[in-house]
């Protein structure tokens, strides 16, 4: 009677707190929505206001429902901010790009409050390697400190997904957030194929007018970017969505009927976005995951996974056809296919440019121990007068900004987490681990590009999810043969 007399006003007060929340955050929103009224030349500053106190009353209340908000929020802040481009332009700063680290630090403060206890290796790189950036932030060599600090919104932000996965990711609740994050890949894609196939609303007219990015342009014809911040963030969604269904495909024949219509609609969609980059990692992805599906070794996923990527151009080049359309369509899948069965001709495809970027960068890690810095690899750099110096990959990124112990440190990370996650979708076998290993694997060399807002966090989450049980290996089912020769 003690006991449950003591608990009844701790959960009332907790109600009440939980009520005030939300009455605060409507009462400061409804604000906000007079503001906007009255001064629409605000706009950025007071949705960004009004979304950072929705963030805490959510953190208050639901933690799990601000993850989800924070995954649709990512995915769509793109359109967002070129929605508000007429009543409130860009500036040098845009304060809307504050709210999703505003709800990733929040997320990542409370999944360190419930975190588990034990520690892993993999714990301890994460964090060895999150020491390293917030050491690199103040690295003179990279020519601004402000810089240094902006440039942790790019890469030491999205690290937290890991503390969240740890402590705020149960299986139920990263289960519906892959699924979440599926149906808005392919929401996205219908969006992408409008602008492929019929034409750019004006605020994305306006925003290609503005930011003239030649990372927009193939060949003289724009390709799609649908409601994200970038083509290549666009592509890297799509193909998250395709190995999310491909995988739950492989275990539910529910979702083999849905997957006739959706991988369909995701692989088109990714052909006319016309990244090649990403065709590789899609195909390595499904390889690997098949590879835990039928719990082979590790170093054999990893040798079918590379074999994957030679017979892929061999395979396109077989299918591909001698001639193409001369609109914008047929520009965009030349471009595609031309890459794909060619990847190292200078002639169809910058893959030769991208690997010597890559070894250029890997070099800096000897020519220079300590690195110039976390802003020189982000758009920091170039925005608030450092130096810019980003080589589109993970490895080179880390040796160029943090040196030497920043490479070594990310190669344990590697190691681990893909280790840890591997062996965990083998010996589970079940859809929740291999989706998680297949996201982990098709973005891989991107884990710390922050440019990529809605994905750049998401490996980092599944890395948590999977660093949090050290359990499930000795209570994993038993091999597929045994169980049968123990159900007979």
């Amino acid at each position: 009677m003690t006991v449950g007399s003591a608990a009844l006003p701790r959960r009332a007060s907790r109600s009440a707190f939980s009520a005030a929340a939300i009455a605060g955050s409507v009462a400061v929103i409804s604000l906000g929505a007079g503001r906007l009224v009255a001064e629409p030349n605000t706009a950025r500053l007071v949705l960004s206001g009004c979304a950072v106190v929705l963030v805490v009353g959510l953190a208050v209340v639901r933690p799990t429902g601000l993850l989800a908000g924070t995954v649709i929020w990512l995915a769509m802040l793109g359109v967002i901010r070129r929605l508000l481009v007429n009543a409130a332009p860009v500036g040098s700063l845009d304060p809307l790009l504050l709210v999703g680290p505003a709800a990733l630090v929040l997320l990542a403060l409370l999944g360190l409050h419930r975190r588990s206890r034990h520690t892993t290796r993999l714990s301890q790189a994460v964090a060895v390697l999150a020491g390293l950036m917030l050491l690199g932030a103040l690295n003179p060599l990279q020519g601004s400190i402000r810089a240094g600090f902006a440039g942790l919104l790019f890469v030491f932000i999205p690290m937290l997904g890991f503390w969240i996965g740890r402590g705020l990711c149960g299986d139920r609740a990263l289960k519906w957030l892959l699924g979440l994050v599926a149906v808005v890949s392919a929401l996205t894609a219908v969006y992408g194929l409008w602008q492929s196939l019929r034409y750019f609303p004006w605020w994305d007219r306006r925003w290609i007018e503005t930011v003239n990015l030649d990372a927009l342009s193939v060949n003289g014809v724009t390709r799609p970017f649908s409601v994200f911040s970038s083509a290549s963030e666009y592509g890297a969604y799509l193909s998250i969505g395709i190995v999310l269904v491909v995988t739950a495909a492989l275990k539910r024949p529910l979702f083999r009927l849905l997957s006739l219509g959706a991988v369909p609609l995701l692989a088109v969609a990714l052909g006319y976005e016309s990244s090649r980059g990403v065709v590789f990692l899609t195909v390595l992805a499904l390889g690997v995951v098949f590879a835990a599906w039928k719990r082979l070794p590790l170093a054999f996923a990893a040798a079918a996974g590379v074999g994957l990527l030679f017979l892929l151009p061999i395979a396109v080049r077989s299918v591909a056809p001698s001639s193409f359309g001369s609109n914008s369509t047929g520009t965009l899948v030349a471009h595609q296919v031309q890459g794909l069965a060619s990847p190292f001709n200078s002639n169809a495809s910058t893959g030769g440019i991208h690997l010597t970027e890559v070894i250029g960068g890997l070099k800096s890690a000897i020519t220079n121990p300590i690195g110039y810095g976390v802003s020189t690899v982000t758009i920091a750099g170039s925005k608030f007068g450092g130096l810019a110096h980003g080589t589109e990959a993970d490895p080179s990124n880390v040796s160029v900004a943090l040196g030497l112990p920043g490479l070594l440190a990310y190669i344990a990370v590697v190691g681990y987490g893909f280790t840890r996650l591997y062996r965990l979708a083998s010996d589970r076998g079940d859809l929740l681990s291999l989706a998680a290993l297949a996201l982990l694997a098709v973005t891989f060399m991107q884990w710390l590009n922050g440019g990529q807002y809605a994905v750049a966090f998401l490996p980092w989450l599944v890395m948590g999810w999977a660093d949090a049980r050290p359990d499930d290996q000795a209570a994993a089912p038993a091999p597929r043969h045994i169980q049968r020769l123990l159900e007979r």
